[in-house]
């Protein structure tokens, strides 16, 4: 059976509120390191070479995800199954520790954070391939809709905790260990790739145009040409799922701030917890009347024929093969039509032109491989390491920073929360954007990669001076920058190097996320917050503008190198967005 895409669409968009944990880092952050006697370096070192290596460590799972890529149920399904276990392990592993089950050792909590962090990589994957597949020509969209959801997960879980747990962060490091398993095991059982013939048609077409053959399949049991029967298109679903994002967005970073400012407890607190959840749980109106939720496997050629013969009638001129020389396909497999979204074509075919006159040049398939040949694709590293590098050291640090500036201890969870929500933000607005101008003005979707590196190199550049106060506008502009590198770069990635070997490339990406936290967030931050410690003789935080001031200002200068860097790549690569 192969469910419904919008069924598949709402599941992988709920299973991303579990994929961004790691984000939540600063919330039990500061009692591992008085449980554990962490020194700064080592709590960096927790965060980096931990929780945030792990979570863009994803080279295993892409190669999973591709080694089964024909597999439209097993694949998907196998790789959120392994991120499930590793999330229960990680999670449980660092419980037991702080409870005394297992002897305390740096190293071993260490691969405890790793297989943690390593978790979210999978369900992030996993879901973010398989839309991408399901949405080809909305991918853009699909990007930046399951990024934000991800974006959004430390805000609901710093919400759970704040409700339920504080000041009890050993009891919530349990509960990220069991309700986040328990979520992805669930909504594994609906995600699946669908197969191009199972895609509901917009707008649908009538039989009349479709001649005497297609009226002869009209009593099909999956009628492939009716329109959706609520009269929804898919940009309509789209508009719905962006305004859920929106209030979700809204109320989380509204109740984040009054709570902060008005030491909001119990009811109220129990208030923001239930909205957030409603909100939820409205994605699942989104499919409804969207087609059958089923598609029975066993009527698959018969589907397959049908699409033939639609294709034949709606594409005029177009030369179109019989359904009869289709190869047997077996019921979890398909027909490889994955295009990247720039006119995929032979290397020896002519530019297609557009309505407006421009030509857009044929983009081939690339293997991994040759992407890494390719100078675009270091350029694009080198503004990941540096832009989500510095968003990385930035969450991950905000206790230390909080405390620095002169602000009590437990103050992060207002920034952690505004953080989270910009990001999720960023990530919806520029995957809408890029999405947008790409299609109705044809403007390049790197000149959305400049803009976001502009807008990290002023966060750095403010935060170098930055007093407590102005934390809430330095948190919403960090956030918003490091959520628009994760709406724009993989839909990039597909743009330039294509779908067919998409998981493996998007997975051979994530080093440089991790690369950069570890990096900028650790041996930059940890070091020279170490040094203006012992500087000024404090003993466990450091206290004062000096504590990560010249880190700020240093990465400023790292910045704007990356920020050069993705303005030559988008003079680079014109040709492939028809410039």
């Amino acid at each position: 059976m192969y469910w419904n895409r919008w069924i598949v669409f709402v599941a992988c968009a709920l299973l991303q509120t579990s994929a961004g944990l790691n984000y939540s880092f600063s919330v039990f952050a500061p009692t591992l390191k008085t449980l554990f006697h962490l020194d700064e370096v080592q709590l960096g070192t927790l965060a980096t070479l931990g929780f945030n290596l792990g979570g863009y460590f994803a080279l295993a799972c892409g190669a999973v995800y591709d080694l089964l890529g024909n597999r439209n149920h097993v694949g998907p399904r196998a790789v959120i199954l392994i991120g499930a276990s590793l999330m229960f392990t990680g999670y449980f592993g660092i419980y037991c520790m702080a409870q005394g089950v297992f002897p305390y050792s740096y190293e071993l909590l260490l691969i405890f954070a790793l297989i943690a962090g390593n978790s979210g990589c999978w369900y992030d994957t996993a879901a973010l391939a398989t839309c991408i597949k399901n949405y080809p020509e909305d991918r853009g969209t699909v990007v930046g809709i399951l990024k934000s959801f991800l974006g959004l997960s430390a805000t609901i879980y710093t919400a759970a905790y704040v409700v339920a747990f504080q000041p009890d962060t050993v009891m919530f490091l349990l509960f990220l260990s069991l309700c986040p398993t328990a979520i992805a095991v669930i909504m594994a059982l609906f995600i699946c790739r669908v197969p191009n013939e199972y895609i509901e048609q917009e707008p649908a077409v009538s039989q009349t145009e479709q001649g005497g053959e297609n009226s002869a399949l009209e009593h099909t049991p999956v009628d492939l040409n009716r329109k959706p029967r609520s009269g929804l298109s898919k940009h309509t679903r789209f508009a719905i799922v962006y305004l859920i994002v929106t209030v979700l967005a809204l109320v989380s970073m509204v109740s984040a701030v009054w709570s902060a400012e008005h030491h909001v407890v119990g009811p109220g607190r129990r208030v923001a917890i239930l909205v957030l959840m409603a909100l939820l749980a409205a994605m699942l109106l989104v499919p409804i009347s969207s087609g059958p939720c089923m598609y029975p496997r066993r009527r698959w050629k018969l589907s397959l024929a049908a699409a033939s013969i639609r294709r034949q009638s709606q594409r005029a001129g177009a030369a179109a093969s019989a359904p009869g020389n289709k190869r047997s396909i077996t019921d979890d497999e398909e027909e490889n039509t994955e295009e990247p979204l720039l006119n995929a074509s032979n290397e020896d075919e002519e530019p297609d032109t557009e309505g407006d006159g421009r030509e857009t040049a044929p983009v081939r398939e690339m293997s991994t491989s040759d992407a890494l040949r390719t100078s675009h694709f270091w350029i694009i590293m080198f503004q990941a390491l540096m832009g989500i590098g510095s968003g990385l050291g930035f969450v991950n640090n905000l206790s230390g920073q909080v405390i620095a500036m002169g602000g009590a201890p437990g103050g992060q969870l207002v920034f952690v929360s505004l953080f989270s929500v910009a990001n999720a933000s960023g990530r919806m607005a520029l995957g809408y954007m890029s999405e947008t101008y790409l299609h109705n003005h044809g403007t390049p979707r790197t000149l959305f990669l400049v803009i976001v590196s502009l807008l990290t190199t002023v966060c750095t550049a403010c935060l170098s001076f930055a007093k407590l106060p102005d934390l809430y506008a330095m948190a919403l502009l960090s956030g918003f920058a490091f959520g628009g590198n994760w709406a724009v770069i993989p839909a990039i990635l597909s743009d330039l190097f294509g779908l067919k070997h998409y998981a493996s490339t998007y997975a051979f990406f994530q080093l440089a996320p991790a690369g950069g936290g570890y990096i900028l967030g650790t041996l930059l931050i940890g070091e020279m917050y170490q040094a203006a410690m012992r500087a000024h003789g404090d003993d466990t935080f450091c206290v004062g503008t000096d504590c990560y001031g010249y880190t700020w200002r240093v990465m400023t200068c790292l910045n704007i190198v990356a920020l050069i860097g993705t303005r030559v790549l988008m003079q680079r690569t014109r040709s492939a967005y028809g410039l």
